[in-house]
């Protein structure tokens, strides 16, 4: 599974004269979506969102002109729904993605709304991770690091506008693990840079390759050897977002093959709704 390695658009087969003259008729702008959208039904829907959020004919022009050069819908609208919230999406700050918003609701859900837990959120992005948690369960204490300036400045103003507190810290994950968090971890949540840079080069979309941040994208085992080494012995549970099983089988061999954690951990591997 992998919600940021899809077709490249120059895989993608030219959209035909007729597509774009029946569109035209459709309605004036739905041409500028097919860029992206590729289908007219598809351009139909995202135009009802960008007339829905835009109020004047300049704006929604405009936004819709962006999108004919593959501009992120969401940093154009400025929001993107993750579960109950409206996160802010700001460029230089990853979007979040469906797929994370799946697997964060479901383990949301799972925690016991009575336990004051301790939540630990790395590549914290927009935040969007650790304030679902705090919505859903307020009695946890929640934090969330990343070492982009972009993304903490807009988990804050996330936690602001939302009303939920939520604590931000600046760190290297990599190599400043034994400075981050040191108090006892029930939950660690993490959502990395996990695509290989030839395969990001090569595949990524061209909305993604040319405007979303790859320092929140371009990564393959790193962080998941650091979840190994560095905190496991910290925490008492961990989920961990990945791009291809791969990555889940480096883990599990990792913690197989070492004395202590084959002992304590028993990790398991879950599909989202596309499998």
């Amino acid at each position: 599974r992998n919600k940021k390695r899809k077709a490249s658009k120059c895989d993608m087969p030219r959209i035909s004269p007729s597509i774009l003259s029946h569109a035209g008729r459709v309605h004036k702008l739905l041409p500028l979506l097919l860029a992206e959208c590729r289908t007219i039904e598809k351009a139909k829907q995202e135009l009802r969102w960008i007339m829905n959020e835009l109020t004047t004919p300049r704006d929604i022009h405009r936004a819709c002109a962006m999108r004919s050069l593959h501009y992120p819908l969401q940093y154009i609208l400025g929001t993107q729904p993750f579960g109950p919230l409206d996160i802010r999406c700001k460029p230089g700050v990853l979007i979040p993605r469906w797929e994370t918003e799946e697997w964060a609701i479901d383990l949301a859900h799972r925690l016991p709304s009575d336990t004051p837990l301790n939540l630990l959120d790395l590549c914290t992005g927009t935040g969007c991770i650790p304030l679902l948690l705090k919505k859903v369960r307020p009695n946890a204490q929640v934090t969330g690091v990343d070492i982009s300036n972009h993304a903490l400045s807009l988990a804050k103003e996330n936690s602001k506008v939302l009303g939920i507190p939520v604590r931000t810290e600046k760190y290297d994950i990599i190599n400043q693990t034994d400075s981050i968090y040191p108090y006892k971890i029930d939950v660690l949540t993490c959502n990395p840079p996990y695509i290989p840079r030839s395969y990001f080069n090569a595949h990524t979309s061209t909305s993604v390759k040319l405007y979303e941040p790859r320092l929140a994208l371009v990564g393959n085992v790193e962080f998941y050897e650091n979840l190994v080494t560095q905190w496991l012995p910290r925490a008492d549970s961990f989920v961990y977002e990945v791009g291809e099983i791969s990555q889940c089988e480096y883990v599990n061999n990792k913690i197989k093959s070492h004395q202590d954690h084959s002992r304590l951990w028993n990790v398991g591997i879950r599909y989202d709704s596309n499998d």
